[in-house]
């Protein structure tokens, strides 16, 4: 017996465990599939070697389609590698673990993984997955800012690939340090050199990635000609094998190279062209690009309407995009749960293991939570699905801006709140229930509450908006108010942020401090107004705010030393959705509502908001309303 590896006696029964949960679990999510194969393995008598081949065929088959699948088959994949004490596939479901940490962002996690996988290979006689480990390390390193000891092990790597003849990856390693040569004749006659090697061993994928990158740098170096004709190459290579997998890549970068030419026909052919391509293998982050760029070309040739119409195209299909991503995030939350929860059972089966009974209990607790966190997924799965069907249902109907406007108001206003609630609702009970959660775990809960406090916050601009075309809104009797009062409590309610930014925030008041007006109408101009001088300003900088009663007349004035407005974003003040130059600084969003919100919130007043601002000299918002309403 190895004594690296755990006793027979528990590593059968985590195993026994393990299969269970997985074959249980999976069909009600929807992966029938998965657990069909691993049933299949499990029955067919087949030897350990094969049932891990498998395993690590599934492990990479949904990697990419249905990551939280992976993830629990390269568990499994681990566990039975130990079991077997096959450190060959106890080395992938290493390597494994280092591509989901990498997909993920987590580069520390994801060197550790990998390391662990190049100490296990290193003592067999697997060159292949050794050489890919290697360029894996060499990715974390470039994604760290370390270029050194990544150049370090992509050569290694290359060094395999050769000697071995493993043309793929070799043509992978030399792509990746041509990508790190930074004198740009140098890297197209490396990328050029690549597509020789690749046409030599008649790698094609290699031939069209060495190609667009020549181009794209031809293109970038000013040498637009000599871009097309390396294009042009590659669409006739696409021609004479039918390989389309970079197709979009070629057609996109023609269309660009034809557009800075003036060309603006053949620009839009191939950006149309690159558009219809993508729109089929539903490459939506590719389409969004293409619009733009269709509604520049467009723009460029002076047909506004077109180009308008695009840019519409882009603003629905990046809300679907948001939208999507929001939903992918809870999913991959409660995935999360469901993976730390089940490590927990786990391992309270293995401290409990001394009677049957026990056991039992404990199996019986791990499949229930597990069904219950099934259940969760899957409603809202459901929920994700009817969110998905309403927007295209609005989405059809939308034919102009104010019209696009108001289906989403309706969305918001009738749909929106009650899943935000749900979110919330949701993290806050794993918060309470799971005291001794990860550090991980937590953490990712904190991001999601404050995702939904800023979506909160959005939902009730939006609603604020919405109210304002509403016939026969008016205003309730005024009150009687502290204005000093008010201020204070709007600071102290942004002390964090005040304090995070090492503001210097300093309050005056001139004359009488009660007034009678709309005290909840004044409060969130207020709030508006100080909350953007807090995000825009810089670390360090002064705020002065001061408010001044004189002949029945409040003036609020607030200014900030922050980048100040240039002059095209002194034209679009005050708009609905505004986008300007600058964005929040260190601290908050922006969603372009809020400057809106006090203008009209400022018209109800009766009152008049102004801008005293330069580009570069910080703002001065002031605000004048009647101070006595009778």
């Amino acid at each position: 017996m190895n004594p690296k590896y755990p006793s027979l006696r528990y590593r059968l029964l985590y195993s026994g465990i393990l299969f269970v949960v997985l074959i249980a679990s999976l069909p009600m999510a929807g992966f029938g599939s998965v657990s069909d194969s691993l049933i299949r393995v499990a029955k067919k008598g087949e030897t350990s070697h094969e049932q891990l081949r498998r395993i690590a065929a599934y492990c990479i088959d949904y990697m990419w389609t249905e990551p939280h699948v992976s993830d629990t088959l390269i568990e499994v994949l681990g566990q039975w590698a130990e079991d077997g004490e096959s450190d060959f596939y106890l080395a992938r479901a290493h390597f494994f673990r280092g591509m989901r940490n990498y997909k993920k962002q987590q580069f520390h996690e994801a060197m550790d993984a990998y390391i662990q996988s190049r100490k296990l290979l290193e003592s067999l006689d697997s060159t292949k997955e050794l050489a890919e480990v290697y360029h894996n390390i060499g990715l974390v390193y470039r994604a760290l800012g370390e270029l050194d000891p990544a150049r370090e092990y992509y050569n290694k790597a290359l060094s395999i690939n050769e000697k071995h003849n493993y043309t793929e990856q070799l043509i992978k390693n030399k792509l990746v340090l041509a990508a790190l040569i930074s004198n740009i004749p140098e890297q197209i006659a490396a990328f050029r050199e690549i597509g020789k090697i690749s046409e030599m061993r008649s790698y094609t994928e290699g031939q069209f990635i060495a190609g667009i990158n020549v181009a794209t740098l031809l293109n970038n170096s000013g040498k637009p000609d000599s871009a097309l004709l390396a294009l042009q190459e590659a669409e006739l290579l696409l021609e004479e094998t039918g390989n389309d997998k970079y197709i979009h890549n070629i057609y996109q970068l023609m269309g660009l190279i034809y557009k800075r030419q003036g060309n603006y026909r053949e620009a839009i052919a191939y950006l149309n062209k690159a558009l219809k391509v993508n729109v089929e293998k539903n490459e939506m982050g590719r389409v969004l690009e293409l619009y733009l760029n269709l509604a520049g070309t467009y723009r460029e040739m002076g047909a506004y309407d077109t180009a308008y119409d695009y840019l519409d195209k882009h603003r629905v299909l990046n809300y679907e995009i948001d939208f999507k991503k929001n939903s992918e995030s809870i999913a991959q939350l409660e995935a999360d749960y469901q993976v730390e929860l089940q490590k927990k059972e786990n391992a309270l089966l293995r401290k409990k293991a001394e009677t049957s009974r026990r056991q039992g209990i404990l199996l019986v607790l791990l499949l229930l939570t597990t069904l219950i966190a099934i259940s969760l997924l899957t409603a809202r799965y459901i929920t994700r699905q009817k969110h998905i069907t309403e927007l295209e249902g609005i989405n059809t109907q939308l034919n102009t801006l104010n019209h696009e406007m108001e289906n989403v108001l309706q969305v918001v206003s009738h749909d929106f709140r009650t899943p935000l609630a749900k979110i919330k609702m949701l993290t806050e009970l794993i918060q309470s229930q799971e005291p001794d959660a990860s550090e991980n775990l937590l953490s990712k809960l904190e991001k999601i509450g404050r995702s939904v406090a800023e979506a909160e916050n959005l939902v009730n601009d939006i609603l604020e908006i919405r109210s304002f075309n509403k016939e026969g809104e008016h205003l309730s009797n005024p009150e009687a108010f502290s204005i000093v009062q008010m201020i204070e409590s709007i600071l102290a309610q942004y002390a964090d942020p005040i304090e995070l930014k090492q503001l210097s925030v300093r309050y005056e008041h001139q004359g009488d401090e009660a007034i009678i007006q709309e005290p909840e109408i004044v409060k969130r101009i207020a709030i508006n107004l100080i909350s953007n001088a807090i995000k825009f300003s810089y670390a360090n900088k002064p705020i002065d705010i001061r408010t001044e009663h004189k002949d029945n007349t409040l003036k609020l004035i607030v200014r900030d030393q922050g980048p100040g407005f240039s002059e095209t974003d002194r034209e679009k003040l005050f708009h609905k959705f505004g986008k300007y130059s600058n964005k929040p600084i260190q601290w908050g969003t922006s969603h372009g509502l809020g400057l809106y919100i006090v203008h009209k919130l400022t018209e109800r007043l009766r009152g008049t908001i102004s801008l005293n601002s330069a580009e570069g000299n910080g703002a001065e918002f002031t605000l004048s309303i009647d101070a006595v309403v009778e």
